[in-house]
């Protein structure tokens, strides 16, 4: 399909008058939906009507280009007057072709379709909202995802099934748990349970840079039809988001995945832990050093929140490394909450993650390299590739390294959190050395959790002053990043 336009103008000036359209903000918010090839071209940043302007311009270039944006004005602004001035002024004239279907309650210009035309269109765009998923996650995930079936398949029954409104999948950071989460709801026999159950999505990340429990409340509202409260850091404010937000969750079946939500709880209130890596979190979970009021969903709306999600018929799937204690009674988890067992990887799986990331190698070594980080997908992907890159067998290059560097990854009597940043070291010592800005560039990625993905990346790393000298880190071509990108991907250190 195609939309064609009869005067951009009236088009772009229509656009302005929607509620979904008049801030950078939700103009942002609409542009992140879009395709991955729009949204690159879209500098934004301007005033609206030069931005809106540039978005609809943009968007022509491309084929259905028009129609994904329109679909999602259609998605944000609702069957708003200022929504039916923007199907007015992007309708095709009358002596053109039939008219293509835009998403609105109202039928376009007659021959009137069928109902059933009408409910193979809503079906055609419920499927197209599920495809164009968008996520604010911290890492660049890929898509090299192995094994997990039973998970996998517990996750759908799970959704289909009537009670345990909430499932919890809780372990240490890098076991696997997001992108178990996000594999999932991306793979196509989710896509078709949603669809077939008429069942919305919505994905957070509280990984995500400023990213917290009232943005979480104003975007879901946003999704849901609401206007955005500007004073949210009010008692009677947050409640008000709140309440709202139930009662549309209440019209309607929705699945609501809330990854990271240990970032809420009062283990990492210092924020210092958004910058850095929290192995010493880990560390203190793994031997149970985390007091209880720590592992407690910080303020007083959002937890309850939470919990009055229970009385919807809202799925709501949430990752963390801790269980939140609001969702316990006693010591068990309250009615309708699951805390799952996550298990950590079969051998054969194990396996399979090693020979995506580096060759087969099936040495009784490699069986006590992945006893020694309790089957880590993240460690043994990063360490086969380092081991691949040295182009030697995994118990050669596991040897050249000194008598104290082998002896402390292998140490039985160590916790499993330092064992696995043991091996982390080893495999990427060589970055170090021989790869500095490949080096620098990870480690920007890590402490900046809004760098997820490569727009953002060319804009804060691509460096086109005049100046002849450039900073490690900095690059003076777009090219020379993508290259040090493409080789962290081999190495395995982003996906």
């Amino acid at each position: 399909m195609s939309t064609e336009l009869t005067d951009r103008d009236k088009l772009v000036k229509a656009l302005l008058e929607c509620d979904c359209m008049k801030t950078a903000q939700a103009r942002s918010t609409i542009v992140q939906d879009l395709p991955a090839e729009i949204q690159q071209k879209i500098a934004g940043g301007g005033k609206a009507i030069m931005d809106i302007h540039e978005i609809v311009s943009i968007c022509s270039e491309f084929p259905e280009g028009l129609e994904k944006l329109l679909q999602r004005v259609r998605h944000y602004e609702g069957d708003s007057f200022a929504w039916r001035q923007v199907e007015e002024a992007a309708r095709k004239p009358a002596e053109s072709e039939p008219a293509t279907v835009l998403p609105s309650s109202e039928p376009a210009a007659p021959p009137k379709p069928s109902r059933l035309d009408f409910e193979q269109f809503e079906e055609h765009l419920l499927r197209r909202e599920v495809e164009e998923i968008k996520v604010a996650n911290p890492y660049l995930l890929g898509d090299k995802f192995v094994g997990r079936e039973k998970e996998l398949s517990d996750l759908t029954n799970w959704l289909v099934e009537d009670e345990n409104g909430i499932l919890c999948i809780c372990d240490l950071g890098g076991t696997g748990k997001s992108a178990l989460a996000w594999h999932w709801l991306n793979s196509e026999s989710t896509r078709d349970v949603l669809i077939e159950r008429g069942i919305k999505q919505f994905w957070c990340s509280f990984y995500a840079r400023n990213y917290d429990s009232i943005q979480f409340l104003r975007d879901l509202a946003t999704q849901l039809g609401g206007a955005i409260i500007d004073e949210t850091d009010t008692f009677s404010a947050q409640k008000k988001l709140q309440q709202f937000v139930l009662d549309r969750l209440k019209m309607g079946k929705w699945l609501l995945v809330l990854d990271g939500l240990e970032r809420e709880m009062g283990a990492f209130a210092n924020h210092e832990h958004y910058q850095v890596d929290s192995e010493e979190q880990d560390r203190r979970n793994e031997k149970k050093e985390i007091l209880i009021e720590e592992r407690y969903i910080r303020g007083y709306v959002f937890p309850d929140f939470i919990r009055e999600l229970l009385k919807t018929q809202t799925k709501v799937l949430i990752t963390s490394r801790l269980f939140p204690e609001n969702l316990k009674s006693g010591d068990q988890p309250l009615p309708g909450v699951t805390n799952y067992p996550f298990l950590p990887m079969s051998l054969e799986d194990a396996i399979e993650v090693w020979n995506l990331s580096g060759d087969p190698d099936g040495s009784p070594f490699q069986q006590e390299f992945f006893t020694s980080v309790g089957y880590h997908p993240q460690v043994i992907s990063v360490v086969s590739a380092a081991v691949k890159e040295q182009s030697l067998r995994f118990g050669e290059w596991f040897g050249d390294f000194a008598d104290e560097d082998r002896q402390s990854c292998l140490d039985s009597d160590a916790p499993l959190t330092v064992r696995r940043h043991r091996w982390l070291d080893l495999a990427t010592r060589d970055l170090i050395q021989n790869h500095r800005d490949a080096w620098l560039t990870i480690c920007y990625i890590v402490r900046r959790s809004e760098a997820s993905n490569v727009d953002t990346l060319m804009n804060t790393l691509v460096d086109n002053s005049p100046s002849d000298e450039t900073r490690h880190g900095r690059f003076r071509s777009s090219d020379k990043l993508i290259e040090v990108l493409n080789y962290l991907e081999k190495r395995r250190l982003i996906g």
